[in-house]
């Protein structure tokens, strides 16, 4: 485990004490898109719809410079409106929309240290090192599964509004 631990930058130790720094680099391709149309269906009635894309893939060291970990987020929305317009005092608006969202998060890759692909270290048959957290001290990432995320909601939403001079109101 203690080739885990990274040495101390140069020029940075007094005594036993040493500091590590290190900055790694986060290379974050966006692909992000977003398209929106809207339509006259008639003298009262119009419709848009918006449809919403971001996927992003990336990968970083840890802060030990110890492991690649690899994050990935996919998002998608869409979202379709109908209004009707009653009158000039009176409008009724009805909303649909859907969002999915997916997220892996710091998930390891592949070992940048050649310890940290070490199945030897593991806590578990065929498994790299876990995990180790000291208190008051940021810890050392091991081989684990990261959390995953993933929501699905579906939004429907009816609003009517009226106005009467300066004053409006929406149910």
């Amino acid at each position: 485990m203690l080739a885990m631990y990274p040495r101390a930058t140069p020029n940075t130790s007094s005594g036993i004490k040493g500091k590590f720094i290190f900055s790694g680099l986060q290379i974050v391709p966006e692909n992000f898109y977003t398209a929106r149309v809207d339509h006259k269906l008639g003298t009262n009635d119009s419709l848009f719809g918006t449809y919403l894309f971001d996927d992003t893939n990336f990968l970083q060291p840890d802060r030990f410079d110890n492991l690649f970990l690899n994050s990935h987020t996919r998002r998608e929305t869409v979202v379709l409106e109908e209004s009707h317009t009653f009158g000039p005092s009176l409008v009724n608006a009805a909303r649909v929309g859907y969002s999915r969202s997916h997220v892996l998060n710091l998930i390891p890759a592949a070992a940048i240290n050649p310890a940290a692909g070490l199945t030897s270290l593991g806590s578990t048959t065929n498994q790299t090192a876990p995990t180790v957290q000291v208190m008051d001290f940021k810890g050392i990432r091991g081989g684990s599964d990261r959390p995953r995320t993933m929501s699905t909601p579906l939004i429907i939403i009816s609003s009517l509004t009226m106005r009467s001079g300066r004053m409006g109101l929406i149910l």
